[in-house]
């Protein structure tokens, strides 16, 4: 990830101060001397106006910050942008298995149904699933919860007991 942030972030930035810094002498020249577009041909900018300029600094002071509090809001605006984008990506992924659960929980009670002992024991696994898993989501680390043994995860043993996976087209009603 370094090497990435450093190729996206760094490299960009650095190849823009060398282009700002071989550009803006240039470009400062170039409106110094503009024109005001009259016959007398007079410049834009003369002695006299350029002299009231490098002595007012407190309307540079006050462009800067300005400056500054404009790239600020961009920066809030795109990192809350980020944030809600990678919220919804984690409840669009919640849905997506609680959808997965209830299948799970619809195809256990069909295949169960005549054998009692094993119909109580994938249900108890299936509410340690939702209480253990689903639930504590916000309340326990992600890695965690994804990095236990398949032994110690309710889901794994619901799965490996009733050999299922998605369910097929019989249960799509």
């Amino acid at each position: 990830y370094q090497i990435r942030t450093v190729v996206r972030t760094v490299l960009p930035s650095i190849l823009i101060a060398i282009i700002a810094a071989e550009v803006y002498p240039s470009m400062v020249q170039w409106v110094a001397h503009l024109h005001t577009g009259g016959s007398d041909n007079a410049e834009l900018y003369t002695d006299d106006v350029l002299t009231v300029l490098s002595n007012d600094l407190s309307q540079y002071v006050q462009n800067i910050l300005t400056t500054c509090a404009l790239l600020f809001g961009m920066l809030v605006g795109q990192t809350y942008y980020f944030m809600y984008q990678q919220q919804e990506l984690v409840f669009y992924a919640l849905f997506a298995e609680v959808t997965e659960a209830k299948s799970l929980l619809e195809q256990i009670s069909l295949m169960t149904y005549g054998r009692p002992k094993v119909y109580n024991s994938l249900l108890s696994r299936m509410n340690d699933y939702v209480l253990n898993d689903l639930k504590l989501l916000s309340v326990k680390d992600p890695i965690a919860l994804t990095s236990r043994l398949p032994k110690d995860d309710p889901l794994e043993s619901i799965l490996y007991a009733t050999s299922v996976g998605l369910p097929g087209v019989v249960y799509d009603t």
